[in-house]
């Protein structure tokens, strides 16, 4: 009876232990070093945290280091953006349709083993800002209505670097879309996103290009401009993890189903504001989102209002 007594932990350790294909092994996630993408990875090491799987976190400056990474096997899964893949690997041209450029790049990645899980309801597209409080401005709405405006009237654009590559969703190529002379705004440039939600604060510039997931939309009241002719790619974040890798560990999948069922970009807002402003610490916020029922006003967990 005593040696039974004995055996029965034993046996129990070895049970949880067989049931966990993860056991000794550590599942490793690359991440783009931007905040929301940081966070993101924090979210789901502490999530993993919880369900007793151990994560490390492998930065990456740009995309097709990550990429790379992944075809190299130096990393397991990534948050992706389905707008990155569709214009870097497919070429999509616009307009675009959320549902239709995730089922493109699903489909695409599916030849080189990756598989793209259940996407969230966080969209991080480029967007072009104005403030609430400018009277040049508001009378716009939609990207429409500023092209009409641009033919008769030159007004001040703040964008990034990358906004004036010949890219797909460059200044250029907006343009030329909604056919106006957008791209001949009096422009300037800059390094930092972040320095021109700063100029629109301060009403230095009347329009900015910015991501639309950032918390400065919400904490400087800046408005977004509606892309009424699907200009821009959507940047829907969803996991995308080697198939091999699923296959062999399937656990990870409820984890991370769970925290994109639950992140919205209002919600992605909302925590980088937390993180950013009240300085609560990148663990904290990742803790909060995990482990909170309710963080965000029609965020909660588990339940209807939690997507956007």
């Amino acid at each position: 009876m005593f040696r039974q007594l004995y055996l029965y932990p034993l046996l129990l350790a070895l049970t949880l232990l067989s049931q966990n294909s993860l056991a000794g092994t550590t599942l490793r996630i690359g991440y783009h070093n931007y905040d929301e993408q940081r966070l993101m990875g924090a979210i789901s090491k502490e999530q993993f945290r919880s369900e007793g799987i151990k994560v490390r976190l492998v930065p990456f400056q740009t995309y097709h280091d990550l990429r790379d990474a992944m075809f190299a096997d130096e990393i397991d899964m990534y948050w992706g953006y389905t707008g990155q893949t569709a214009i870097n690997d497919l070429y999509m041209p616009p307009p675009y349709d959320q549902n239709q450029v995730y089922q493109a790049v699903k489909e695409f990645d599916s030849h080189s083993g990756f598989t793209w899980l259940i996407p969230s309801q966080l969209d991080n597209h480029f967007t072009l800002l104005v403030r609430n409080t400018n009277n040049k401005t508001n009378d716009i709405t939609t990207i429409s209505d500023l092209a009409k405006k641009a033919n008769k009237k030159r007004l001040d654009i703040n964008v990034s670097y990358t906004f004036l590559e010949k890219r797909i969703d460059s200044l250029e190529y907006l343009a030329d879309f909604y056919g106006s002379n957008i791209n001949r705004f009096n422009s300037k440039a800059f390094d930092n996103v972040d320095e021109i939600y700063t100029q629109l604060r301060d009403s230095v510039t009347d329009i900015g290009l910015g991501y639309n997931s950032s918390f400065q939309l919400d904490f400087y009241s800046l408005r977004a401009l509606r892309d009424d002719k699907g200009f821009f790619p959507p940047y829907q974040m969803a996991p995308v993890i080697k198939a091999d890798f699923l296959k062999a560990h399937p656990e990870v999948e409820v984890p991370l189903d769970d925290i994109s069922q639950r992140m919205n970009t209002h919600l992605m807002r909302y925590l980088l504001q937390r993180w950013k402003v009240d300085q609560i610490g990148l663990r904290s916020t990742a803790k909060e989102f995990v482990y909170a029922d309710d963080i965000y006003p029609n965020a909660g967990r588990g339940t209807a209002s939690s997507r956007q």
